[in-house]
């Protein structure tokens, strides 16, 4: 861990000096965690020497046992943290700043107290957080694997009349009981005409015949996501709602089998779209194909119409395509995969 954050911090840092800036704010805790192991404090890389984390006393123990390639500097009780920052840029004299994310009315302070010309620097580290590296792989490849024991789970004590909050209860404890820090995001479960909802949280509502059931789930391992959609027809689904899923299916199966490093992210998310719109249901696949996902559940890059980035070998994207009828239900599959040099490593599994 010691290396990865320093090679990490070096890289950035190696940035920033050629375009000519003397230091990086950093404040976004998963951009802290990114690059010091610690979810705790502020971060301040300068040009040259060792990067400062500002902690308040609260945070001291938790950075100090976790934070890695940077000193570690405990505010004193009160103390306004934007004081310490302001004095340690007039302290080495800098005139142009990048940051991840500042308050207006911090970037005003700094400004007016520093004449500093402050620019966002968060493309730089999407640019480093988007390709993983091995010790990253391995923390999303067991969050995915515990999704899919939740998934499991859940699938295993699905029947009539059990209602959707006691399902995500169910997936939610087993991905806790293997080994989940937590969940990534809040579980979808959503049954008949909830399912068309492709955000609607799990609900009192109970299981019947017939139904569609979308389930969206997703684990942590020290601090990495994962992201699992399964759709499940009830006893007596009508055979449209067979139909639909077939088509959602195999532009999932064909749209996996088409990524690669080096193909466009609106190649792939035509892939799918291409196979769903030739079914007549194009409208009503009202989202991109996946996301980027790491440290967050949604980081770019976003596999869409409106995205022409290349993806490159070591990021892990969702790819999940779907189709959603008002009042009729919904039809998504999704899973989480690595993009290789010559295809993709699904994560997330069927049990």
């Amino acid at each position: 861990m010691v290396f990865e954050t320093k090679r990490r911090l070096e890289r950035l840092r190696q940035k920033m000096v050629e375009e000519g800036f003397q230091c990086f704010l950093i404040s976004k805790m998963k951009n802290v965690l990114y690059l010091t192991g610690s979810s705790e404090g502020f971060l301040l890389l300068p040009e040259t020497g060792d990067p400062q984390l500002l902690v308040s006393p609260l945070g001291l123990e938790e950075a100090k046992e976790r934070a890695k390639g940077c000193q570690i500097i405990e505010l004193r009780p009160g103390e306004r943290i934007f004081e310490r920052v302001a004095a340690f840029l007039a302290d080495m004299k800098a005139r142009k700043v990048f940051f991840d994310s500042l308050e207006f009315s911090s970037a005003q302070l700094l400004k007016e107290r520093l004449e500093l010309e402050l620019k966002d620097g968060m493309g730089h580290l999407w640019n480093l957080r988007k390709v993983k590296d091995e010790g990253e792989i391995e923390k999303i490849a067991y969050a995915c694997k515990l999704t899919s024991l939740g998934m499991k789970a859940l699938r295993e004590s699905l029947r009539i009349g059990v209602e959707e909050r006691l399902l995500a209860a169910i997936a939610e404890y087993e991905m806790r009981k293997k080994g989940s820090d937590g969940t990534a995001f809040s579980t979808i479960v959503a049954s008949g005409p909830r399912a068309a909802m492709p955000h609607a949280t799990a609900s009192s509502r109970t299981i019947q015949e017939g139904d569609v059931l979308v389930v969206d789930l997703g684990a942590t391992v020290e601090g990495y996501a994962s992201d699992m959609t399964r759709t499940f027809l009830l006893p007596r689904a009508t055979e449209k709602a067979i139909e639909l899923l077939d088509i959602v299916k195999r532009a999932q199966s064909k749209a996996f089998e088409g990524l690669k490093a080096g193909i466009s992210c609106k190649e792939a998310d035509s892939i799918a779209r291409d196979i769903i719109t030739k079914a007549g249901y194009g409208e009503r696949f009202i989202h991109s194909l996946g996301h980027g996902l790491g440290l967050e559940v949604h980081e770019p890059p976003s596999l869409s119409q409106h995205e022409t980035e290349i993806l490159k070998e070591g990021y892990v994207v969702t790819v999940e395509p779907g189709i959603y009828i008002k009042g009729f239900g919904g039809f998504r599959v999704e899973d989480t995969v690595l993009v290789c040099r010559d295809g993709a490593r699904r994560f997330t599994f069927d049990l």
